[in-house]
């Protein structure tokens, strides 16, 4: 009886992929039953003998890795070390114009981010938040480079880092 609702199960999340008609959906599913989810494959160790064990597996690679990279002796070589720039960043004002321009080349179908919501929300409802967005950014963003604290550690975790920002070209001539 379970096994019949098992098969009953897959069968119709495989017969809504072949209607749903999106190639890409149905590669991604074929490479996940190809692949499977077991993670390393068995090892051969040095005698050639099958490790299997996760634990085995890490002890082989971890030895392997560790024999072919460079060990840190704990003397950092200041002549290698890039020379500090004091320089302060230029301000950066965000616009709802700007915050719905990027809305609006949002991929329909992509991920969610880290919010959880798809991009089809922010692309349905881009005229609506651009405003507030632009609000949110604008002080965050304002906050972060004044070293007001975020969260818990992140002033500190900033202000003990070397951060080099990089700009999107794109985003300077807008």
């Amino acid at each position: 009886m379970c096994t019949k609702a098992i098969n009953d199960h897959i069968n119709s999340i495989e017969s809504n992929l072949i209607n749903d008609g999106r190639i890409g959906c149905f590669y991604k599913y074929v490479n996940k039953k190809l692949n499977g989810s077991n993670g390393i494959a068995p090892l051969k160790d040095c005698n050639f003998k099958l490790v299997s064990s996760d634990v085995d597996k890490a002890t082989l690679l971890n030895n392997y890795f560790s024999s072919v990279f460079t060990k840190d002796n704990g003397v950092i070589d200041n002549a290698r070390l890039p020379t500090k720039v004091h320089t302060t960043m230029p301000s950066v004002f965000f616009t709802p114009e700007l915050v719905l321009k990027f809305i609006k080349q949002l991929k329909r179908k992509g991920s969610a981010g880290p919010d959880h919501l798809p991009a089809e929300f922010y692309k349905e409802t881009g005229c609506t938040i651009s405003f507030p967005l632009t609000l949110i950014f604008n002080i965050r963003f304002v906050r972060i480079f004044a070293g007001v604290p975020l969260g818990r550690g992140v002033k500190r975790h900033w202000r003990l880092s070397t951060t080099a920002m990089f700009w999107r070209f794109r985003w300077l001539r807008s």
